[in-house]
C-alpha cells in the first residue's frame, strides 16, 4: 500500500478521532463517575473488510493519544457482517450495558444505529453518502446524536479540517479507484 493510501487514511482516521473526543470529552466534563470506572464504547462493525477495521483503529488510536486508552476505555466491539437484523439488538444491548457512546463503521450499520438509538451519541465513519443519512433521517425521524466523516466529502474539505488541527502536515495522498464511476 503506498504512502497515498497510508496518508489520506491517516487524515479521515484523525478526523474521525477529533469528532470523537469532543463528544467523549463532553460526556467526561459531566460526570465524575468516569474516574472509578471504565468509559463503554459500544463498536459496529459492517463486516470484517479492512476499512471498516482500519476506521476503528483509528478511532481507538486518536481516542488513546488523548489519554483514553484501554485502561480507561472499554471497547464492546461487534461485525454484524453486512446483516443489519443484528444491530437493534447490539444497540439494546449497548444501552442496558450503560456505553455512554457508539462508533459504527458502513452506511448500513450506521442508519439501523441511528433509527434505533436516539439519546447515546453516535460517531460514524465509512458513511458513504450525505444524502443516504439526510433521507433516513426524515424517513425515520433521526434524533441530533450523531456525527462522523462521509467517506464522500471533498479531500479538500478534509485538508482544511486536518490543517486547522495540524498545521505542518508535509504530504497528503489521493486513493484512485480504477473501477469506480
Amino acid at each position: 500500500m503506498g504512502t497515498w493510501v497510508k496518508s489520506k487514511r491517516s487524515i479521515f482516521c484523525f478526523c474521525i478521532g477529533i469528532v470523537g473526543l469532543s463528544i467523549l470529552f463532553s460526556l467526561v466534563s459531566a460526570s465524575n463517575v468516569f474516574a472509578q470506572q471504565k468509559i463503554k464504547i459500544g463498536v459496529i462493525l459492517q463486516d470484517k473488510i479492512s476499512i471498516f477495521q482500519d476506521s476503528f483503529k483509528g478511532f481507538k488510536a486518536t481516542l488513546a493519544k488523548a489519554g483514553y486508552g484501554e485502561d480507561k476505555v472499554e471497547y464492546i466491539v461487534n461485525i454484524v457482517n453486512n446483516d443489519m437484523t443484528k444491530v437493534k439488538d447490539l444497540v439494546d444491548s449497548y444501552r442496558a450495558q450503560g456505553a455512554k457512546l457508539i462508533h459504527s463503521s458502513g452506511t448500513g450499520t450506521t442508519l439501523e444505529i441511528l433509527k434505533n438509538e436516539k439519546s447515546i451519541p453516535v460517531v460514524f465513519s465509512i458513511v458513504a453518502y450525505k444524502e443516504s443519512l439526510d433521507g433516513a433521517a426524515k424517513k425515520f425521524g433521526f434524533g441530533n446524536n450523531y456525527t462522523g466523516a462521509l467517506s464522500s466529502t471533498s479531500t479538500h474539505k478534509l485538508i482544511d479540517l486536518a490543517l486547522k488541527v495540524k498545521k505542518d502536515i508535509k504530504k497528503v495522498g489521493m486513493i484512485y479507484d480504477v473501477n469506480a464511476d
